[in-house]
């Protein structure tokens, strides 16, 4: 967060949370951060990480809180994940 006051001027705080990833591979991990300051806009952050043998794949999103449908993601990390079950041996 230092680095955050120094470029914005603003003292940020930053909420991070792991959540459950609904998808089937090897390896999988997702977090949800959020970005908030005072007389700023919160911002959103979600990354999800996805891994089968020497592959791994990152799927994130960022926007102004509000800014983008945190559900698609699931979709979306289903699809990489069924992809790195039919590409990856």
């Amino acid at each position: 967060t230092e680095l955050l006051v120094k470029m914005t001027g603003v003292k940020v705080t930053i909420t991070a949370a792991a959540k459950p990833v609904p998808v089937h591979a090897e390896r999988t991990l997702a977090f949800s951060f959020e970005l908030t300051g005072k007389g700023a806009v919160p911002y959103d952050i979600d990354v999800v990480a996805l891994g089968k043998g020497r592959t791994s794949v990152l799927l994130s999103a960022a926007g102004p809180k509000g800014s983008y449908d945190r559900s698609l993601l699931t979709p979306l990390a289903r699809l990489l994940a069924q992809r790195l079950a039919a590409r990856v041996s």
